[in-house]
């Protein structure tokens, strides 16, 4: 099957249990160009470098079907931005398109097939820059078609072309001119979504704070009003909401699945929307409910995940001493 070429980024560091989750999920399809990118340990924690270790092994024993398997692997750390930048372009040094997983990503088998027939439909539109699998609506379906349009990026496993992610302004060289914008209208919502956007990027143009790639990437999308393709359902399970992530929060969206909606046909194809327009709803709802969170909804996180909250606080009093 043609979408089982598709080259896969997998990007891994301290979590051996997570990656090798990933990979057994692999096992299902047994795609046949990997590529693993691994960060360096901090050398000043020694159980991060045994952690480290532990990843690299699960990686070079665990992969027992036939494929093209090339690896990269980091001597020192450089930190999720620099790493993740530098593992993107590493992949696309050979390949002009492929998918990207983190290691606490875990795609459902159909996720592959339904980023090769994207890759291949939208390879020479150049205004479709990314294809999601995550699907942030919690059951509320955008459209009657297998995707619909957004200007969200998602960085929970997706895909892109070569020509595409080159264009990335990682140290947003053009901000000032696009934050001096006088009318910002074609760009957000309204004025609660740009001023969001703006605090953030702000942060990290002036302070270089957090150590974020994807806000740079979705930066670039936005200010050069790239459309994302979002599945109808989530084609993701987000692992990583634990004391081992390093950016990620709790989970906010339980991704409900509506029952009966089915991403392919049963010939196997995509049901493709008849006009490429951002579907509005669709964002302002991922801006409410995933970006911008209410202090009513930080008070019910918080109460309805209390363990979680100590452990960080915890976590956090044990480094200062």
């Amino acid at each position: 099957m043609n979408y089982l070429k598709t080259p896969i980024l997998i990007t891994a560091w301290n979590r051996p249990e997570k990656i090798r989750i990933l990979i057994n999920s692999l096992k299902v399809l047994k795609p046949e160009n990997l590529y693993f990118s691994c960060d360096g340990p901090r050398n000043e924690i020694s159980k991060e470098i045994e952690k480290t270790n532990q990843t690299r092994k699960i990686i070079n024993e665990n992969i027992d079907w036939k494929c093209n398997v090339k690896k990269n692997f980091n001597d020192t750390n450089l930190g999720c931005r620099l790493n993740m930048i530098k593992s993107i372009n590493w992949i696309f040094e050979s390949n002009e398109m492929a998918i990207i997983l983190e290691d606490d990503c875990i795609p459902k088998p159909e996720f592959f097939k339904f980023c090769y027939l994207l890759l291949k439909k939208y390879e020479k539109d150049f205004e479709i820059w990314n294809i999601n699998g995550t699907n942030l609506q919690n059951g509320n379906l955008r459209g009657g078609s297998s995707y619909y349009f957004s200007k969200y990026f998602h960085s929970w496993g997706w895909a892109t072309w070569k020509n595409r992610w080159l264009r990335i302004d990682d140290n947003l060289d053009t901000y000032e001119s696009f934050k001096n914008l006088h009318n910002k209208k074609q760009y957000f919502l309204n004025n609660s979504e740009e001023k969001y956007w703006l605090k953030i990027w702000d942060n990290l143009k002036y302070h270089e704070k957090p150590d974020s790639w994807a806000y740079r990437w979705l930066y670039t999308c936005i200010s050069n009003k790239g459309l994302n393709i979002t599945p109808n359902i989530n084609l993701i399970n987000n692992i990583g909401f634990d004391m081992e992530a390093s950016n990620t929060k709790i989970r906010i969206n339980k991704f409900r699945k509506k029952k009966n909606i089915k991403i392919f046909s049963k010939n196997g194809l995509l049901n493709h929307p008849k006009t490429k327009i951002i579907n509005f709803k669709g964002d302002k709802y991922t801006f409410d409910n995933s970006f911008k969170i209410s202090l009513l909804k930080k008070i019910y996180l918080i109460i309805s995940n209390p363990n979680y909250y100590i452990r960080k606080i915890y976590k956090l009093i044990k480094s200062l001493v």
